[in-house]
């Protein structure tokens, strides 16, 4: 980093910090998928503490974050809190690395490390080490270090014993190992772990039939919408309708989109498990990346955020539609009205009606059901779900149709009962409340009978107990008696109270 700071320095005295810190925090931010794939957040927190880079409510929230999601999260919360914390935050962290020993990290991501550093930080044997043995890439691990490549072809028999035995005594390799390496120098030795973690090969995933019969119309390339009940296992569909795509595609580019954060992040989890070689990344809509998503589309095959983020790149000029291959949108009867993929759905259809030659992405929906809107009647339902699939440019969809055996075996899908709603006669607790209520009219009539001069205006109304008929009378006959100025202020207030409780 110093070494690419002077020389700006040099040629701008007054802006060269500023400029490499700026360049820097770029390069940091564009190798984040690498960085989080190797780093160990919790081993740098205390050194970013200590120089005030993060605080102690953000190194509480990390460590919660590494115990309840995993190391991945851990690592995005530590991103997170840095830049918004402090300025000098890259330069921080390059020597929060350096503090935990983890100069191989510092190295990958230093501009133009020296063999001498390179040497220092156990990248390489320096030619002061052992002149006998050549130089050679190696890779640490938990309790040993493997050789990876010898670089030196060796000359003659005494330079290959030299080297066997030099080998041998580094402990590089077992004692079994070393007729192997002295009778070919060419031979290479790989392994992967931990802290230098390479992407494995894929994992294979055994789809059951029905789930083999969602996929069918994906494959062929065809836009379509797989609808299938919770718990059908549409996720693995999607992952293996991935999969073909990227096994099938020159120069594949994936887009697997969630209405919300926690979706993104658990599908996320999910396909990096399954897609091996394939690089995958995930943006969050509350990371500050400062790597356009065209840049990062160079190095990465599958991505994984929400819709708003995509529409967000395509307005800034940042991306656009027809660089991607797939388009996977998950709970995709969300499109309609205002709804970030409906707004998506805009872009790519007017970029379809605009340019029909150019080559557009496949679209795949996924949902358990289409849903039938604000509608009450049949013909409505279909409108709403027409409206959705021209919406989603879809015209195809695919069910389970020839399965539905096997996925009944697997799947709980609710029964359709019609039950016939039959009026209850006899109701105790409506019994005991008109029972109060003649109660309480007796009350009244009495209070009516004391005055004297019975009003037929003030009588009770007749009816059903609590009909609306009766509790209007009710409020009705109560505004009248509050307004009679004739009534003693006693009677009155007693036949108010009455009321009352009757409505």
């Amino acid at each position: 980093y110093q070494r690419f700071v002077d020389p700006i320095n040099e040629e701008y005295p007054d802006r060269g910090d500023k400029f490499c810190q700026e360049y820097f925090e770029f390069l940091i931010c564009y190798l984040k998928g690498d960085l989080i794939e190797r780093l160990e957040p919790m081993h740098i927190c205390g050194f970013l503490y200590q120089n005030g880079c993060i605080e102690k409510s953000d190194r509480d929230k990390i460590a919660s974050e590494y115990h309840s999601n995993g190391r991945s999260q851990a690592c995005q919360e530590l991103f997170f809190c840095m830049q918004r914390k402090k300025k000098n935050w890259p330069v921080l962290f390059m020597e929060a690395l350096k503090d935990s020993d983890r100069s191989d990290i510092k190295c990958k991501m230093d501009l133009a490390p020296t063999p001498e550093e390179l040497v220092r930080d156990g990248i390489a044997f320096g030619s002061d080490h052992n002149q006998g043995v050549p130089i050679a890439e190696i890779q640490n691990l938990d309790e040993e270090t493997v050789v990876k490549r010898v670089v030196t072809p060796v000359q003659d028999n005494n330079d290959e014993e030299e080297l066997s035995d030099s080998v041998s005594a580094l402990g590089l390799v077992e004692d079994g190992d070393k007729a192997a390496m002295d009778s070919d120098y060419e031979e290479e030795k790989y392994m992967k772990e931990g802290s230098e973690k390479e992407f494995s090969k894929p994992k294979e995933i055994k789809l059951r039939e029905y789930q083999l019969e969602l996929a069918e119309k994906a494959l062929t390339g065809k836009n379509t919408v797989i609808c299938a009940d919770t718990g059908s296992g549409k996720t693995w569909v999607a992952l293996h309708i991935v999969q073909e795509h990227l096994n099938s595609k020159e120069s594949p580019k994936v887009a697997f989109m969630a209405r919300t954060n926690p979706l993104v992040q658990q599908q996320y989890t999910l396909f990096k498990n399954f897609l091996g070689e394939k690089r995958v990344y995930i943006i969050n809509k509350d990371e500050k990346s400062t790597v356009p998503l065209k840049k990062l589309m160079e190095l990465y095959d599958v991505f994984f955020f929400t819709p708003q983020i995509l529409i967000n790149n395509i307005e800034k000029g940042d991306t656009r539609i027809p660089e991607f291959t797939l388009l996977i949108l998950d709970e995709c009867h969300h499109t309609a009205k205002g709804e970030p993929y409906n707004n998506l759905m805009r872009k790519y259809i007017k970029t379809k009606h605009n340019n029909k030659e150019i080559p557009l992405p496949q679209i795949v929906g996924l949902t358990a059901s289409i849903g039938v809107g604000a509608a009450t009647a049949e013909e409505g339902a279909i409108q709403h779900m027409i409206k959705i699939f021209s919406n989603l440019d879809v015209h195809e969809i695919s069910t389970v149709e020839k399965n539905k055996e096997e996925m009944k075996k697997f799947v709980a899908i609710p029964t359709e009962e019609h039950v016939k709603m039959e009026v209850c006669y006899k109701d105790p607790c409506k019994e005991i409340i008109e029972e109060e209520m003649k109660k309480v009219e007796n009350i009244y009539e009495n209070l009516m009978k004391k005055k004297g001069n019975l009003n037929s205006r003030q009588n009770l109304p007749g009816g059903e107990y609590l009909s609306k008929t009766y509790l209007g009378s009710i409020i009705k006959l109560k505004n009248q008696i509050m307004c009679d100025t004739t009534l003693p202020k006693d009677s009155g207030r007693e036949m108010i109270c009455c009321l009352t409780h009757l409505g």
